[in-house]
C-alpha cells in the first residue's frame, strides 16, 4: 500500500507544480499585456530595387496554320528531243495470189523542236504542323518601384519614465 500512496502523492504534487506554473505565466501575460501600449505608425514612402533575372522558359507545343493559296503558272516549256525508231512493223499486202503479210523494217530518226505553252493555276490548301521544341532564355532587367502608403498598428513596451 505504502508504493500506491507514494505514487498517489507523487502526481498530486505534479499537478500542484503544473497548476502554479500556468498561473504563474497567466499572470506574467497579464502584467505584459498592461506594460504594452498600441501605436498606429504611418508609412508613405516608395520603396525600389533592380529586378536582373534570367529566366529559362522550356516551350514545347504544336502550332498548326492553314495555308491556302492558289499559284499562276504561265510559262513556254521547250521540248527540243528525238525519237529513234528501230522497229519492224507488219504490213497486210493484198495480191492477186491472195493476202500476204510483209515485214517492213523501218529506221529512222525523228528531230522534235516545239515548245508547249503552260497555263494553270494551282490551288494549294492545308493545314501545315509545326512541332515547337526549345529553351528559350531571356533576361529581365528593371528597376521597379512599389508605393507604399499604409498604417502599421503593433504594441510597444511602455517606457520606464511612463510607468511612474
Amino acid at each position: 500500500m505504502s508504493f500506491i500512496g507514494g505514487a498517489f502523492k507523487f502526481v498530486i504534487f505534479l499537478i500542484f507544480i503544473t497548476g502554479a506554473a500556468y498561473v504563474g505565466y497567466v499572470y506574467g501575460q497579464l502584467v505584459l499585456q498592461e506594460s504594452l501600449f498600441e501605436v498606429s505608425i504611418p508609412i508613405n514612402q516608395t520603396f525600389s530595387f533592380e529586378l536582373n533575372q534570367s529566366i529559362d522558359l522550356p516551350i514545347k507545343t504544336e502550332i498548326t496554320f492553314p495555308f491556302n493559296d492558289s499559284f499562276l503558272i504561265n510559262e513556254s516549256v521547250p521540248i527540243n528531243t528525238f525519237i529513234i525508231l528501230d522497229e519492224v512493223v507488219k504490213v497486210p499486202l493484198d495480191l492477186p495470189t491472195g493476202l500476204v503479210v510483209l515485214d517492213v523494217p523501218i529506221k529512222k530518226t525523228i528531230p522534235i523542236n516545239t515548245s508547249i505553252n503552260v497555263f494553270k493555276s494551282i490551288e494549294i490548301s492545308k493545314d501545315i504542323l509545326l512541332d515547337v521544341d526549345k529553351q528559350v532564355i531571356f533576361t529581365i532587367t528593371k528597376n521597379i518601384s512599389v508605393p507604399v502608403d499604409m498604417n502599421i498598428t503593433t504594441k510597444i513596451p511602455t517606457p520606464n519614465w511612463m510607468r511612474k
